[in-house]
């Protein structure tokens, strides 16, 4: 009796572990990417990047040597005075699978929301309805406007640009081709996964793909954007923080090198203790 019972309290505790029920206020996702500066790279919670992904503090007191190429009201400004550098949303920001503190596969990735006070606080989801009813995703701030109360705009490849589009100067194709894949289409982003495979960068297809096959956005007509979901803040995980500061994007850089020394984009980069986490409060 003993041995059963036992084995019942053991089996209830990983069913605990694996499914874990928490308290969250209600809200929604929907899906970007405009490849724009993102608004806490202004207070430097996270960096942006060239053209080339090569990481940068985006400062337009320093210098303005860069310009977000979002604003070209901005660009046509600075041109005056030196012909800036265009900004961009980072190829790194893509969703990826990692594995939380408890063991559990989850989810990992960026978003905006509409608080500024949220830059670089990080917040777990868990959809309570739409096609990734039930599972569980870490996401760390980086931008905020353009989003309902409560929501979360997810950032991935293919996700759509909303009211500004930097993704034809980013990838080089022009404006008025509009079948084009790495930002899909406007306020809503791809519609299927074939979409993704006419992508040719392999970071951010993969990163479309996490949409379909991790997230299954489509299936039963179900969509990420709108999709019910409830979110209590909680400690960046470090793979979140390691993107966030450049340390991942100076690592790719000095593979590409061929070397495990540093690289030439060594400066400028903050440093963790630059970077403005704010701590998850009761």
């Amino acid at each position: 009796m003993r041995l059963y019972l036992s084995l019942f309290l053991l089996l209830l505790t990983a069913s605990l572990v694996t499914s874990e029920y928490w308290v969250g206020k209600a809200g929604t996702t929907t899906t970007t990417w405009d490849g724009c500066v993102p608004a806490c790279a202004y207070h430097k919670t996270v960096l942006a990047c060239d053209r080339h992904n090569n990481p940068l503090i985006w400062n337009k007191e320093r210098g303005k040597q860069y310009a977000n190429a979002c604003f070209p009201s901005e660009v046509q400004e600075w041109s005056e005075h030196i012909r800036p550098r265009l900004a961009f949303t980072c190829d790194y920001f893509q969703p990826r699978l990692s594995r939380d503190e408890r063991g559990v596969s989850v989810s990992v990735g960026f978003a905006g929301n509409s608080d500024p006070g949220n830059c670089g606080s990080c917040f777990r989801l868990q959809w309570t309805g739409g096609p990734a009813k039930g599972q569980e995703m870490v996401v760390m701030v980086i931008n905020n406007g353009g989003v309902p109360p409560d929501g979360f705009d997810l950032y991935m490849a293919g996700g759509g640009p909303g009211d500004y589009d930097a993704t034809a100067l980013k990838y080089n194709y022009k404006e008025k081709e509009k079948k084009h894949y790495e930002g899909g289409r406007q306020k809503g982003g791809t519609t299927s996964r074939s979409d993704c495979g006419k992508i040719d960068n392999p970071q951010l297809k993969a990163g479309c793909l996490w949409r379909y096959d991790w997230a299954n956005d489509g299936r039963h007509g179900l969509s990420l954007n709108e999709a019910p979901m409830k979110y209590k803040e909680e400690q960046c995980p470090k793979i979140l923080l390691n993107i966030a500061d450049g340390s991942y994007a100076r690592y790719v850089q000095r593979i590409r090198q061929g070397s495990s020394g540093g690289s030439r984009y060594r400066k400028p980069h903050p440093t963790s203790n630059e970077l403005q986490i704010r701590e998850p409060q009761e």
